[in-house]
């Protein structure tokens, strides 16, 4: 694992850019205390990496949230087991919930709200000024189109915003690509949510066959 010394090229500019969306977004000021929602996915553990790398700079604190949702029995505590660590190698607080396994038929939207709810409950009780999640570039293309597809009207198609009352998305200026070279050039390990690929969810299918064929057209 490399420390924040060996940061190479395109890891400066990496967060050169995320930096440039903090300024022209204004998503926080000096001095500010973010839970950051961590999954042990790609885009929160390179949330976690530019926020701990951004955190000298600004001066901020930071608080790990994971939920493990217990849905894919030993994955869901593998996952659960590398934010831990993770946590433990930045020298960071975690919070972490096992909710109740649910059953509902709108899986996506009820795990969502769960998630929403607790990490707001752990920005209250931590006194937090700000709760950063991962979406990026890739995802605000998916929730245009998720949205478009559901039949929402103009205000329900505008887009994810950078800020939104208490949640930022410092990443959404990056595409998963560029996350995913970060890192690479960090050599920071990540797990893969085999659930992603699961073609009953809309999202998955947007993903992997809606925005593909878009690309190619």
């Amino acid at each position: 694992r490399k420390n924040s010394s060996d940061i190479t090229p395109f890891v400066r500019a990496f967060l050169k850019r995320v930096q440039n969306t903090v300024t022209t977004e204004s998503l926080w000021g000096k001095k500010e205390h973010f839970i950051i929602a961590v999954s042990g996915g790609a885009d929160s553990l390179c949330l976690l990496d530019v926020l701990f790398l951004l955190s000298k700079k600004y001066d901020f604190k930071l608080h790990i949230a994971h939920v493990n949702y217990r849905l894919r029995q030993e994955d869901s505590a593998l996952d659960e087991a590398l934010v831990r660590e993770r946590a433990a190698f930045y020298k960071l607080p975690l919070t972490v919930l096992h909710p109740k396994k649910t059953t509902s038929s709108n899986l996506e939207e009820k795990l969502r709200d769960i998630r929403y709810h607790f990490l707001e409950t752990v920005r209250k009780k931590e006194q937090a000024t700000l709760i950063a999640v991962a979406h990026h570039e890739d995802d605000q293309a998916e929730t245009f189109l998720l949205r478009l597809l559901r039949g929402s009207g103009m205000t329900g198609l505008s887009a994810m915003r950078p800020k939104h009352g208490y949640i930022i998305r410092p990443l959404i200026k990056v595409s998963r690509q560029d996350i995913l070279r970060y890192l690479k050039e960090r050599n920071i390990a990540y797990r893969t949510d085999g659930s992603n690929g699961d073609q009953k969810f809309l999202r998955n299918r947007l993903r992997h066959e809606l925005l593909p064929l878009l690309e190619k057209e």
